[in-house]
Formats: structure tokens, sequence, C-alpha cells
């Protein structure tokens, strides 16, 4: 649908599981049209306006926050079109955190909840599409054919059928970091600290971030971003 091959990005904070959520859109886009670009913008960075960002580049298809906020009544959420200064919202991610919640008490009831004797240690529950924790609506407009695509997408990703991370899969710097045919671990994506060869744009220095994003940066940030800092401890 994008036909100068240009899509925009907006990302928040560099930490742990944003580089992976880019990745995985930027890969999506690449197997829809291998010649996609997707242009990363950071809405925290200091003295950097996203809108004309994408207005100079031409890009008029843009990925930005998943859901709308009663901060911004505006429509820049989810993946939406801006023409004409009109925006157009195509397709959105949504979680069901009801059918989280009733995964884990099964889970406790079936007797494999795990039990982690560290308290100050996360446990990440890996539920998706799957288990109907996770599912992407999409605008009526859309062609029929691309609605068919996203279907046949969403059921083999939820029956296993097909993972995102799977090889070859290579970085801005040309450097193989999934062979062919493989498959990434968790840890390697939730720590994942590198961008997808057709991603245009970098991971900021906590030093380029506006004041409010520097803590949470601090805490959680990726090494990409606090390179005097290692964060591997906090997983």
């Amino acid at each position: 649908m994008c036909v100068n091959d240009k899509i925009g990005y907006v990302a928040d904070y560099p930490i742990y599981g944003e580089a992976a959520n880019i990745n995985a859109f930027a890969i999506g886009a690449k197997m829809v049209n291998p010649r996609a670009k997707v242009y990363l913008a950071w809405c925290t960075m200091k003295d950097f306006d996203v809108d004309n960002f994408f207005k100079e580049k031409g890009i008029t298809f843009i990925s930005s926050q998943d859901s709308l906020t009663p901060e911004n009544g505006q429509r820049k959420y989810g993946l939406y079109v801006d023409k004409n200064d009109e925006k157009k919202n195509i397709a959105v991610p949504i979680y069901h955190w009801g059918a989280l919640y009733e995964e884990l008490i099964n889970s406790i009831f079936k007797g494999s909840w795990k039990i982690d004797d560290t308290p100050d240690k996360a446990i990440n529950y890996w539920w998706g599409l799957s288990a109907g924790v996770i599912d992407v609506i999409y605008s009526n407009s859309l062609p029929t054919e691309t609605t068919t695509l996203i279907e046949l997408m969403k059921n083999a990703i939820a029956h296993g059928h097909f993972h995102p991370f799977t090889g070859p899969l290579t970085d801005q710097s040309g450097v193989v970091r999934c062979e062919q045919y493989n498959v990434l671990k968790p840890e390697e994506i939730m720590t994942m600290d590198w961008l997808s060869n057709n991603v245009v744009g970098t991971i900021p220095n906590i030093d380029e971030l506006v004041d409010s994003a520097k803590a949470v940066v601090t805490l959680r940030g990726l090494d990409a971003a606090n390179p005097d800092t290692s964060q591997s401890s906090l997983l």
C-alpha cells in the first residue's frame, strides 16, 4: 500500500524489548515488500519534531503508539496513514488482559505455575496470539488480498508454524544475527540492541533524550543507550 517504500515508526524509550518491537515490524514490512525501509523516530529525543521528520521524508504510512490515550486525542496510534492532514487508522494490536489472567489462574490449577525463590526477579510470560492474549484488528477498508494475508500470518504464528524472528536476520552493519532456518531464543529477543538492515535510524544515547525519559532508560535501558552501564543483571 506504501508506494514509495518508506514507512515511519515512532518509538519512545530505548529500553529492553523496544528493539524487538522495531525489528519485528521491519521484518514484517520486508516480507510484504522487500524494498521497504522503516524510518525510525524517537519521540523522547531532545529538540526533535517527529511530524516534521516524516513530512520531510515524504512518509505518510506510520506506526505509532499501540492505543489512543486521553492525553492525545489525535488518531496517531497503531498503523495509520497521514495524507493531506487527514489521518486514517489502518491496524492496531489489542491486548486481552482477561485472557492473560485466565492463563495465569489455569497454570496455578494445573500445577505448572513457576515459583521463583528470588523475590526481586521478574518472570516473563510469553503468551500472545496462540493464547488469545494478543490480536490485531484492522480497517475494513483494506484490500481483500491484504486482509487474507493478515489472517494467514496470524494463524501461522498462533499455531507455531511461523516465528517472526526466523533467520536469516541481518543487522544494519551486515552482521548475520540469526542464521537461515534458525529461530532466536526469547532471551536473545528481549536483550537485542541491534536494528534490522532495513531500518533507517539508530538507538539514541541517553544523553540525547529529554530529562523525563532518562530515569526510565537508566533503569531498563539497552546497553546501546547506556554505554557506560551494563544492564544484563536486570534480566
